[in-house]
């Protein structure tokens, strides 16, 4: 699902490929859409600009339901930046929860 919301509100810009190349720009309407392999992005800082905007790029929020935002980006990541980071995502150790001592 990730992918097809992707080619249905991002695509237009930002390409199926994801180079910054997609109809819209390749016509001239927009430019300066960047390649998602030049940018260091995170699954967190996709979601955070889907949902937000950044830009010229206005939120999609309206467009979008929450989970589907989360699929984007996760697509966007697994397609165009080899994968998530989970270490970039989680702690690498847990910490243990801690309660107050009963009396």
């Amino acid at each position: 699902r990730g992918k097809k919301m992707y080619e249905l509100t991002c695509a237009a810009c930002h390409g199926t490929a994801g180079d910054g190349q997609g109809p819209m720009v390749v016509s001239g309407a927009y430019a300066g859409v960047p390649a998602y392999k030049d940018r260091q992005i995170t699954v967190g800082s996709v979601h955070y600009v889907l949902t937000n905007g950044r830009n010229a790029m206005g939120s999609f929020a309206g467009q979008l339901t929450p989970a589907d935002q989360w699929r984007v980006s996760m697509f966007v990541m697994n397609e165009f930046k080899g994968g998530v980071n989970i270490s970039a995502v989680a702690p690498t150790t847990a910490t243990p929860a801690t309660t107050p001592a009963a009396k």
